[in-house]
């Protein structure tokens, strides 16, 4: 990985572009019009992409209706997809369920996701992911159709738009912060089992009869997840439960939030498993309207105290004072790209951090180097090397785990050093 190729002409050494603190980004932009952009659809701009991605790529997506399906590989990091509008730039396609894969079989839930977002540090701009299906009649089959799936950890969501039926929104997994979107849906339209914080968002239902909001996948009191709702506003259709308890530990909080009439007195369903009654957490804040009356939930879910309602209400719900610093919309994110320099430092003075604890987990063996200085960590390299080996899916996730785990380890040099090498 040559992390220089990516300052473009700049032939400096490593020592005066790590001076620089950040690596430029660059900018790659989508139009219909071939002659008026770099590509004509997302895809191939995500394609262009290095393998293994590490700077800030924006892709700057012009105005019109993109009728693809739209997939962002695990490596390809540090990924900005901004449209001129939510109104305007709309990327959509149609799978279900039980739309059938390459092979005939029914792709699923999870792969029926119009744009799927595997990699960390993404951040989306003023844009529509859609699904076309339309709202299933009650007890369909296979009709979950994901308008957006987020599989991976640092995403974040700005005047987006979410549009969808069944399952529209796909939290899977990760840290994610959505702020003023839209979204809308009919049953569970905001489920999986990621950790994330939802701000001014609209939450609308397009539910016929009964839906849900939420479906939440707390699996376990270990781990970290749930969903957060400050300063919402839930309206639509039919009647609604807040949530209903996809996992048995599942967690979702309401504070400050507007619900309109709509919301069920009940407002949580157990999934027809009265012992996740006992294990669930489900709570309420501060919230308005004629939804939000509590006098009719379920015993088991909570209004809340201040204290109880701290955790919930700001970003270090998410860790965002790690990764987000918001202002007027725009994501602050703390690139890799100037650990990556540090690194750089590092591994050109392995007698100066050797004695560091966490030294021995960045490099172990010679790194490649070339004029303009190292060029690779060998745990990657071996890694890429066996997954061209032996070609399965494990191998290749090995890759992605060595990647993260470098870049944490030059996060934790970074903040040790305090950008200086001593």
């Amino acid at each position: 990985m040559k992390w220089v190729r990516f300052v473009g002409s700049l032939k400096h050494s490593v020592f005066k572009a790590a001076e620089n603190k950040l690596f430029p980004s660059y900018t790659l932009t989508v139009h219909k019009n071939q002659n008026k952009g770099d590509f004509t659809n997302i895809q191939d701009a995500i394609d262009s992409l290095p393998l293994i991605n590490l700077v800030r790529v924006v892709i700057k997506v012009h105005a019109g209706v993109f009728k693809e399906k739209v997939n962002i590989p695990p490596m390809k990091s540090f990924v900005t997809i901004e449209g001129e509008g939510a109104e305007t730039t709309i990327v959509e396609w149609g799978d279900t369920a039980q739309t059938p894969d390459t092979k005939g079989n029914p792709m699923g839930t999870f792969n029926s996701a119009s744009f799927a977002v595997n990699s960390p540090f993404f951040v989306a701009k003023n844009i529509t992911f859609k699904n076309t299906t339309p709202v299933p009649l009650p007890g369909a089959v296979g009709k979950q159709a994901v308008a957006l799936r987020v599989s991976a950890d640092n995403a974040a969501f700005f005047g987006c738009k979410m549009l969808g039926a069944q399952d529209t929104l796909y939290d899977h997994s990760g840290r994610h912060y959505y702020k003023d979107c839209y979204i809308e849906g009919s049953v569970d339209f905001i489920f999986g089992n990621a950790l994330s914080l939802y701000e001014g968002c609209h939450v609308h239902a397009i539910a016929d009869k009964l839906g849900a909001v939420t479906a939440q996948g707390r699996g376990s009191v270990l781990e970290d997840t749930g969903f957060s709702f400050v300063n919402c506003k839930v309206t639509g259709t039919g009647v609604l439960y807040l949530g209903r308890a996809w996992g048995p530990f599942s967690r979702v909080v309401f504070a400050y939030t507007y619900m309109d009439n709509i919301i069920l007195p009940r407002g949580w369903y157990n999934w027809g498993d009265p012992s996740r009654e006992m294990t669930v957490f489900y709570g309420q804040y501060k919230c308005t309207g004629e939804g939000a009356n509590y006098a009719g939930r379920v015993a088991w879910a909570k209004e809340l105290t201040d204290d109880e309602a701290k955790p919930f209400i700001s970003l270090t719900f998410i860790d965002g004072s790690e990764w987000i610093k918001g202002v007027k919309g725009a994501l602050k994110v703390r690139e890799l790209n100037d650990r990556l320099m540090m690194a750089e430092r590092a591994l050109t003075d392995r007698d100066g951090l050797s004695g560091r604890p966490w030294y021995k987990h960045m490099v172990y063996g010679p790194a490649k180097y070339d004029e303009y200085g190292s060029k690779s960590f060998p745990g990657i390299d071996d890694a890429i090397d066996n997954a061209k080996r032996v070609k399965t899916k494990a191998s290749w996730g090995l890759v992605q785990h060595e990647i993260w785990r470098v870049s944490r380890v030059i996060r934790h040099a970074s903040i040790v050093l305090k950008g200086v090498l001593r």
